[in-house]
């Protein structure tokens, strides 16, 4: 089975694009670093950003919160989430990558799919 591994910005852009990132599930089995909960735990209180941003952020909690049934949560050795994400696609097999990162998507390369928003709003993989 796959397993379909999500970053933080990959999340938020589906929050603000109108895009279930759970239907990814028809795809494999979703997976959840505990540093993207942080990251987003940080900006839903970040003053910095504006009101949407922080609301998106919180949004998305509530929803892996709501869901957490279906997702299964993993913690990497490393604090940065991208990093982690390349050594986890790396070791494993039957990773989908859901990232808009151009860096980490470089670095991966012919190794990984990715999941990306096509047209309608509809997750598909690249």
């Amino acid at each position: 089975m796959n397993k379909i591994i999500f970053d933080t910005n990959f999340i938020m852009t589906c929050l603000k694009e109108k895009v279930d990132f759970l239907d990814a599930e028809e795809l494999g089995e979703i997976v959840l670093p505990l540093q993207v909960l942080d990251e987003l735990k940080k900006l839903s209180e970040d003053k910095k950003l504006s009101l949407k941003e922080r609301e998106t952020a919180s949004l998305a909690l509530q929803i892996i919160e709501k869901n957490k049934g279906q997702i299964k949560f993993i913690e990497f050795r490393t604090r940065f989430v991208d990093k982690g994400i390349f050594n986890y696609a790396v070791r494993e097999r039957g990773i989908i990558v859901a990232t808009f990162d151009r860096e980490l998507k470089s670095k991966l390369g012919e190794r990984v799919e990715f999941l990306i928003i096509r047209g309608k709003g509809k997750l598909d993989l690249e």
